[in-house]
């Protein structure tokens, strides 16, 4: 189907909204600052701020506020970034010094920027044909980024360097692609673009067309698997094996290719590669079988293992304790430990960490809101789990294949969340935690009416 046929489906978006949702998706492959305005790297404009400054201006004014209702997700996930808003408000103007509380504010303003984009994203009606239209861009943006990754990969690269002259030094083997200065990022969003790919091998598609989508769903998945992120790597493993739950057209592809290459592989095989190389050519494996760097703290030396990651016991989380939040108090619970500069008492001093929070995506609304953040948030999981899983059985197959791939990465980040923070703009994710939110809201809008849909929804 062709774009002009696409932009004149009569039940879908106009043409300039269209585009825009389009270029609004392929923005956050790109996440490199456009220029540097300032020595701030996080303040420095990224495509994605770009995209969103042309739908407030252009996009906006074509929305028709009444019509196309806006799902229960959205209306979820609005409340926990108002009162995100509220806490960094009060933090702002009563608890901290100037220079924090305007990096508190910065960040309040960055989540209330992704609120409006998703927003307007969610207003504009969307045809069918449009949503795959939408689907194949998500797949687009993973095959760029893995394009992006081939020459860093080869040449290697130790140094990441950001605005005003500063370096970040990584360890070889790290890939980061055109993403933030985060193995983590890039491990999310590969994962996630492998989990869409997968997920339109269930398509109408001819035989040919879902080898073709396999092999693609291969390539934009081993940045994942070769970044340096082991959730990264074993977040793409499960999503695989629970696409061969939920796609029997995968499962009988596999089941014939595996046997074939058993065939074959068992007739051309000279050896199996050596674990050394198995370690030269992913740091993910490196890192996962020991070769792992020693870390420092302000209270000394420890191993980043997976087991310190899921620790649990003795009075802390992950080496986080109440002892840290000490000068908090009361307002911990109330309006959380200082939003997005939580200071932590470190060896008899006041010690904030800017942009960052505690390593585990359900803790994390508790540190930086709350309890009724988090409460807010658990609410939001709940309901995206109830409508994803009500929308990969549509009767409308571009909605159920697009749901079908949030879904296979749904499930996998619940267990994901627990090391990691992938819903939040925190650990150098850049605008991802936003392209997350979005997408998973999309999956859960229905391209035909909603009442066909409501029995199933309540």
């Amino acid at each position: 189907m062709t774009t002009e046929r696409v932009c004149s489906t009569a039940a879908g978006a106009i043409r300039l909204q269209f585009y825009w949702l389009c270029c609004l998706l392929l923005s956050f492959a790109y996440e490199l600052p456009l220029l540097e305005l300032t020595s701030m790297d996080r303040v420095n404009p990224r495509l994605f701020d770009l995209a969103a400054l042309f739908g407030f201006i252009f996009v906006l004014p074509t929305i028709k506020k009444r019509s196309h209702r806006l799902p229960r997700p959205f209306k979820t996930w609005r409340w926990l970034v108002f009162w995100f808003v509220f806490c960094a408000i009060i933090w702002s103007i009563t608890f901290l010094p100037t220079d924090k509380a305007m990096y508190s504010l910065f960040y309040a303003f960055r989540y209330l920027q992704g609120l409006i984009v998703i927003y307007l994203a969610l207003k504009i009606p969307i045809s069918p044909e449009q949503k795959r239209v939408l689907h194949y861009v998500v797949v687009a943006g993973g095959v760029f980024i893995g394009l992006f990754c081939i020459p860093e990969y080869i040449f290697g690269s130790t140094r990441r360097y950001i605005a005003g002259g500063k370096e970040i030094s990584l360890a070889p083997g790290t890939l980061l692609g055109p993403l933030g200065a985060t193995y983590g990022h890039i491990a999310a969003w590969t994962s996630l673009a492998f989990a869409m790919t997968v997920s339109l091998v269930d398509a109408r598609f001819t035989r040919q067309r879902r080898w073709i989508i396999l092999g693609i769903a291969l390539f934009v998945a081993w940045p994942g698997l070769v970044s340096g992120s082991r959730s990264g790597f074993f977040s793409i493993i499960l999503i695989f094996a629970l696409a061969l739950v939920y796609l029997p057209k995968l499962r009988n592809r596999i089941m014939v290719g595996t046997a074939i290459a058993i065939l074959f592989g068992g007739l051309l095989a000279v050896q199996l590669p050596s674990v050394d190389k198995m370690r030269g050519a992913s740091h993910s494996i490196d890192r996962f079988l020991g070769a792992e760097e020693a870390v420092t703290r302000d209270t000394g030396e420890f191993s980043n293992s997976i087991m310190e990651r899921l620790q649990i016991g003795e009075g802390n989380i992950q080496g986080y304790t109440l002892e840290l939040y000490q000068w908090q108090g009361w307002l911990l619970p109330l309006i959380g430990g200082g939003f997005y500069v939580v200071p932590h008492t470190l060896s008899s001093s006041l010690h904030y960490r800017v942009g960052y929070g505690i390593h585990n995506g359900y803790l994390f609304p508790l540190e930086q809101g709350g309890v009724l953040a988090f409460v807010l948030f658990i609410a939001f999981l709940v309901i995206c789990f109830k409508q994803l899983r009500i929308m990969k059985c549509s009767m409308i197959h571009q909605d159920a294949s697009f749901a079908m791939g949030m879904w296979l990465y749904f499930v996998i980040l619940l267990l994901r969340n627990w090391v990691g923070s992938p819903f939040w703009l925190s650990v150098g994710s850049e605008n991802f935690g936003t392209f997350l939110v979005l997408l998973i809201i999309l999956a859960c809008k229905p391209t035909g009416p909603w009442k066909s849909l409501q029995p199933k929804l309540k």
